[in-house]
Parts: C-alpha cells; sequence; structure tokens
C-alpha cells in the first residue's frame, strides 16, 4: 500500500427532557471526536489497512492473525506493529459476537488482559482509536491474535475495519 487517507468521525449529538410546571428542563450534549489520517507510522498516520465482511456458523469463532495472515484488497500480508483504530459491527438482529480472549497471543494492548473480552450487542458496534504514536501495540506470534466469537446458535455476519502500522 503506497497511499492512506482517511478520516474517522464519532459526532454524539442528543438532548434529554423533563416536562415540569413552569416549562421544560432540558440538557444537549453535542461532542464530535475526528481524527485525520494520512500515511506513515507517526501519529496521526497508518500505512495498512485491512476491512472485510465475515461470517461466523452458530456458537463458532475465529482468530484473526493481526500480524502476519491477513491480506489487504490489493493482496498483500498485513503485518501490524500498532493499531490506529479498529471497528467491528455486529449486523446480526438476534446474536451477540464477542471481542477478545484468545486461547494464546491475544493482542492484549486493547483489553487490558488477555483472557478480557468485550461483547458486541445485535446491531452494535465497537469503535476504538488510538492514533498517537504508540497506538495500541501489536507483536508478532506473542500478542497478535484478535479472537472474534459468535455467541449465539445461528449464522452472524459481522464487519471489521483495522487501520494501522
Amino acid at each position: 500500500m503506497d497511499t492512506l487517507t482517511g478520516t474517522l468521525k464519532v459526532n454524539i449529538a442528543t438532548t434529554v427532557g423533563k416536562t415540569a410546571d413552569f416549562g421544560n428542563a432540558t440538557q444537549s450534549v453535542n461532542s464530535t471526536k475526528t481524527i485525520t489520517l494520512s500515511f506513515g507510522t507517526v501519529a496521526n498516520q497508518a500505512n495498512q489497512m485491512f476491512a472485510d465482511s465475515r461470517t461466523l456458523a452458530g456458537s463458532a469463532s475465529e482468530s484473526l492473525d493481526l500480524s502476519g495472515s491477513l491480506t489487504n484488497a490489493f493482496g498483500e500480508t498485513i503485518a501490524l506493529t500498532r493499531i490506529v483504530a479498529l471497528y467491528i459491527e455486529n449486523t446480526s438482529t438476534t446474536d451477540s459476537i464477542e471481542v477478545g480472549g484468545a486461547a494464546s497471543n491475544a493482542v492484549a494492548s486493547i483489553f487490558g488482559a488477555t483472557a478480557d473480552t468485550i461483547k458486541i450487542r445485535p446491531g452494535g458496534f465497537l469503535l476504538l482509536g488510538g492514533a498517537d504514536v504508540t497506538g495500541y501495540a501489536v507483536v508478532a506470534a506473542t500478542a497478535d491474535l484478535l479472537k472474534v466469537a459468535n455467541l449465539g446458535a445461528g449464522s452472524t455476519t459481522y464487519k471489521i475495519i483495522i487501520f494501522g502500522s
């Protein structure tokens, strides 16, 4: 991959309210975070991207090797040393998926401990960004597996996008 540009943006805009005797009380929250990425290996840069839509059979799991077995859209092998951004979307309307907790060589930098996991409910997503120069460390052969498990009985599809270097 010779070029990479991207924008990661989260926008939360909401208003909650209560009806009172003499008017209404409201609270508005507006929060936006934007990370603009360019090609490279320092802060706010990435030189690798993996994007895929994947399907897991009921109760199945897979461990994605982030340093040596995934291939990008150009057929090139991805070998990450850090994750800049991770997006996983559970497209199922009935089954949850679980991310993390690979039996060995788990990416611990995301979770705090190798056995830790995050459950993504049906229709939910996980977005993680660490655009500083360190990001979330990936270490070949010792901390490079990202496990995704289908917690339901039916077939489940999820989308995954990873930016890193």
